[in-house]
């Protein structure tokens, strides 16, 4: 007897017994209202892994839902059927029962009970058969699979496709949705532990995750210019200059915040540097040293973690201001970029207030600053390359605050695409359009 008309999915449910074959060709009703029915054709099912089987199994078990998986259908509802001799049969039903004996936490208990697999022929075609994997029987019992509960590795490629940075081996656990709705820019009650499973894990850095969802396009634009001017080779020699004075001068500023008020020691200390861009900085931070209170005690140069956010990095300072205690970041941008030139205006100054909202987030949460005072504003500070004082830029607790929120979106952004994307190597570098 062959099955050759349109029908419910519940009467094709019991043709293991009553029907030998199905009809190439025919249409597959998957309404059924206590059901979860996910067809899949014969390619879709070559590119599924024992996991997303697993998956809707554990899916219609916590969700206390009967559920069908069939195999040989199209997406317009047609069985056209999967190809297996007896020999694969055999060992997608081991496949089956072992992922299902071995994956679940808790164990699944009496399985035969509660999941089969049926091989329904297809009329008139050699091997080819209708697959059907049913959950037929209902748990009051959530479960687990084992698989998920360790962390995806990743890598991010990020920047543009001139120049691309990499985050290796990052792992992509998000932070829960709790978390991005209850973090704000300083915590309510005392600093907090990261959770110790979540603390053992490799997370992205600030930078990293605010370069990768943000528009590159500038960026790569003004790389492109400076290799027509200058070529490659001397342009990645100039990025890699300018990367060392960053970091040299950032070591020297710091020095001078030990050294404190005491003026001739600052003017010795900037005397002393032998490397002129570096001292004309040193130069340019000399006035903003005298009027941070107590510069000696700055907190200088500490990694963060924050425990909720995920995320990770090096903020520059965490000072006292005008009797606030102010997270600080030093800027040595030269006099002909963006950030120069058009101010708060530039597409930097944002990205700048966003990394000062997140590492003082990070600050006041990370209990390892538990001893330390909670920083509640900004401070920007732009130092010039001709030796001018630096310009500064305070940025209150309102903003601090409301800017931590357009920092939760993008990192919600950015995990988005990360755990949605099945692959280990994730590139969000930007390139022209073809």
């Amino acid at each position: 007897m062959t099955y050759e008309n349109d029908k419910p999915l519940n009467e094709l449910l019991s043709l293991g017994k009553k029907v030998p074959t199905v009809k190439r060709g025919m249409t597959i009703n998957s309404t059924c209202k206590f059901t979860d029915v996910h067809c899949r054709s014969a390619q879709e099912m070559g590119e599924m892994e024992t996991h997303d089987i697993q998956q809707i199994i554990r899916d219609a078990f916590n969700a206390q839902r009967l559920a069908v998986i069939l195999f040989g259908v199209e997406k317009d509802g047609k069985v056209t059927g999967c190809v297996l001799n007896a020999g694969k049969q055999d060992n997608l039903r081991l496949a089956l029962d072992t992922a299902v004996q071995t994956e679940f936490v808790p164990p699944i208990e009496n399985i035969l009970d509660a999941i089969d697999v049926q091989f329904l022929p297809v009329d008139g075609v050699e091997n080819t058969f209708l697959i059907v994997i049913r959950i037929k029987q209902l748990r009051n019992q959530k479960y687990r699979l084992e698989s998920s509960m360790l962390p995806r590795k990743c890598t991010i490629r990020f920047g543009t496709s001139i120049t691309p940075n990499f985050a290796k081996l990052i792992d992509a656990v998000p932070p829960t949705d709790s978390d991005f709705n209850n973090t704000t820019l300083t915590t309510t009650s005392s600093r907090i532990s990261e959770a110790p499973e979540l603390s053992k894990l490799r997370r992205p850095s600030l930078s990293a995750i605010l370069s990768a969802i943000s528009d590159q396009k500038a960026l790569y634009l003004w790389q492109k210019a400076k290799i027509d001017e200058m070529g490659l080779s001397a342009f990645k020699a100039y990025m890699t200059d300018r990367m060392a004075l960053g970091t040299r001068t950032h070591t020297k500023v710091e020095e001078m915040l030990k050294i404190g008020h005491n003026e001739k020691e600052l003017t010795e200390i900037i005397d002393a540097e032998k490397n002129l861009a570096i001292r004309n900085y040193m130069k340019s931070a000399f006035p903003v040293i005298l009027k941070i209170q107590n510069p000696e005690i700055s907190i200088c140069e500490k990694r963060v973690r924050h425990p909720l956010l995920a995320y990770q990095g090096r903020f520059d300072a965490v000072v006292k201001w005008n009797d606030n205690w102010t997270i600080l970041d030093w800027k040595t941008a030269p006099a002909r970029s963006s950030f120069s030139q058009q101010r708060e205006e530039s597409l930097s100054y944002a990205s700048y207030v966003r990394q000062l909202a997140a590492y003082a987030s990070a600050y006041n949460y990370d209990v390892r600053f538990e001893d330390l005072p909670i920083a509640k504003q900004g401070l920007l500070v732009s130092l010039k390359e001709d030796g001018a004082p630096a310009e500064l830029y305070q940025i209150p607790e309102e903003e601090m605050e409301n800017t931590l929120s357009d920092v939760k979106e993008k990192l919600r952004e950015f995990w988005s695409k990360v755990t949605s994307s099945k692959g280990t190597n994730i590139d969000f570098a930007y390139k022209p359009p073809i």
